[in-house]
């Protein structure tokens, strides 16, 4: 039997892969490999008579040849394992256009156990389909063939077969006693016929049968102490649709445990999920929004909010692109330990803003996308299984843009590359969702955290005013997290300016009674300016970051001649 063809350029699952495994060889001495002896038990209980004998046995002679066999006391296992790789299912979506389902197509795998582990034969099933578990007639043909034409040694029998599917060991323990051979029956597979699985299903992917991410071949993604309460946690999240509730451009600041970072719901152009930023900047470029355009809070001091004095030079934080302000000396002194390693040169902005900068630094940003199982590595798929994970799973629904099953997928990048996601992201990224589940299931929280307010500040402008409240989120294990939220979403420098003129206009003249009327227009505007961006995910050419300095310790934090308050260095992003 020939082998299939080499998989062409660019080739994906989803394209009626299945159809190929007609001609895939059963046998190769590459991946027929020795596999780790298991311990087993017997004494399980009867199975019900069924016979398949009369079926498999086409004549006399054949049956006579089974039965006349010599049997020693080596011990044989069956197991039918799904390959580690996807291909297409015969069962396609109405739902998202017709296309097909991705697959683990299904192995009949039979080794020896005793006197030594060594894999003998296996059969890739093909019918009906290749996830179909393989039927009991395909099950016992395997075993027969390998009695009677053995590729490596004599034919004989063994003494005994070993199931570790209960419901084979039920269907078929008749018709292998009536081979003289003893059926039994264990809960798990030898140690090392998972290597082979996954031999062979390199070879598969390689000769175009069924495909894999190779990123995320055999990689567990996440393996925390929380992990069951984040696959909790963003199934709800899934389940109450916040991207419909929140829009993109709608985003909150979060300080937790000392953290601050910057979070909005993911609900377009096919990407689902939740992302965090240490900087707004980011959130702002990634998101369509040129950063010079986002409205920012005019000069403020860092410490107390009332009028600031610009540092010499001139310097900005990273966190949300303001410009780093201080009331005084001493203002400056009570924040700069603690915050200048996110104060960077003012002139790195504007090289930032001349150059379209996408990646802004700070300490880098994370997201959870909702996405297929091709895009889940199969140990973690194996340990969702296994400890009962909740994920979403509806057939006849679209959720998060796709059909069926949806894993929630986190993702860390710093300067544009990939990273490992570490604990403490993994736990802020459980936070930044349990805070929009709350706000969903909280209307009064929410509408007091998207009120705004319009007060003067110190040079008389009137300027929207944001409440911080605290949110409680059970992170799981009984521990609860106290998350200080705040409303800052992307606004543009123009749409806001227009707003709060009118309604400076309107408080100058003395109109009080309108000022609600003016907060109602600012509203809108918001609305309008969502709809006007467009709230889409942007396709950005990664850019990668440069250091052009190192922060000068001890240096004296002073005013020079002008009354200008002087800083103590920088890192520049």
């Amino acid at each position: 039997m020939s082998t299939a063809s080499a998989t062409p350029q660019g080739r994906k699952w989803g394209t009626d892969t299945y159809s190929k495994f007609d001609s895939i060889t059963d046998q190769d001495e590459e991946t027929l490999q020795s596999v780790t002896t298991t311990e087993f038990t017997l004494g399980a209980p009867p199975p019900p008579p069924v016979n398949l004998t009369d079926k498999l046995y086409t004549t006399d002679a054949l049956k006579g040849r089974v039965l006349n066999v010599e049997k020693n006391n080596a011990v044989w296992a069956v197991d039918i394992l799904p390959l580690r790789l996807w291909s297409a299912s015969t069962i396609k979506s109405k739902l998202n256009d017709n296309k097909p389902y991705p697959v683990q197509p299904l192995t009949i795998l039979l080794s020896t156990l005793y006197p030594k582990g060594q894999l003998l034969n296996y059969k890739i099933n093909t019918l009906p389909s290749p996830e179909s578990k393989p039927s009991n007639e395909n099950v016992v043909d395997i075993v027969i063939k390998q009695i009677l034409n053995p590729d490596y040694s004599p034919s004989y029998k063994p003494s005994k077969l070993v199931f570790t599917d209960s419901d084979l060991y039920h269907e078929l323990g008749y018709t292998v006693r009536g081979l003289a051979i003893e059926p039994c029956y264990v809960n798990n597979c030898a140690d090392g016929l998972m290597e082979y699985v996954e031999q062979i299903s390199k070879r598969l992917k390689k000769e175009g049968v069924g495909d894999y991410d190779d990123d995320v071949f055999d990689k567990e993604k996440v393996g925390f102490k929380r992990t069951r309460h984040f696959y909790a946690t963003y199934k709800k999240l899934l389940e109450n649709k916040s991207w419909d509730v929140f829009s993109i451009r709608q985003s909150f600041r979060m300080v937790t445990n000392g953290r601050t970072f910057y979070v909005c719901c993911l609900g377009s152009d096919g990407i689902y999920g939740v992302a965090m930023f240490s900087s707004k900047l980011d959130l702002a470029a990634r998101f369509g929004s040129k950063v010079q355009d986002v409205w920012r809070r005019s000069d403020r001091c860092f410490v107390t909010g009332g009028k600031g004095k610009k540092l010499k030079p001139r310097m900005y934080d990273i966190r949300n692109g303001e410009e780093v302000c201080f009331q005084g000396v001493e203002q400056q002194k009570q924040a700069w330990k603690g915050n200048k390693k996110y104060f960077k040169k003012y002139e790195d902005y504007e090289k930032g803003v001349e150059a379209g900068r996408i990646f802004w630094g700070g300490d880098g940003e994370a997201s959870v996308i909702f996405k297929d199982c091709v895009h889940v590595s199969f140990k973690e798929l194996d340990n969702i299984k296994s400890e009962g994970y909740e994920v979403f799973s509806d057939r006849g629904c679209v959720a998060a843009g796709r059909e069926g099953v949806v894993y929630p997928v986190p993702v860390a990048i710093k300067g544009g590359e990939m990273k490992d996601v570490s604990e403490t992201t993994f736990d802020d990224l459980i936070v930044a969702a349990g805070v929009f589940n709350t706000l969903v299931g909280d209307q009064k929280l929410k509408d007091k955290l998207l009120d705004i307010k319009f007060e003067k500040n110190w040079e008389g402008k009137v300027e929207p005013q944001f409440e911080t409240y605290g949110v409680e989120v059970d992170v799981g294990n009984g521990d609860v997290v106290k998350c200080d939220v705040t409303f800052d979403p992307i606004w543009s420098v123009s749409e806001v300016s227009k707003v709060l003129a009118q309604v400076e206009k309107k408080i100058g003249q003395g109109k009080v009674e309108e000022e609600k009327e003016a907060e109602e227009e600012i509203k809108l505007v918001q609305e309008a300016i969502d709809q006007e961006m467009g709230a889409k995910t942007k396709d950005v050419e990664m850019i990668s970051e440069e250091d052009d300095g190192t922060v000068e310790e001890g240096k004296e934090i002073k005013k020079d001649e002008s009354g200008e308050l002087q800083g103590a260095g920088c890192v520049v992003a």
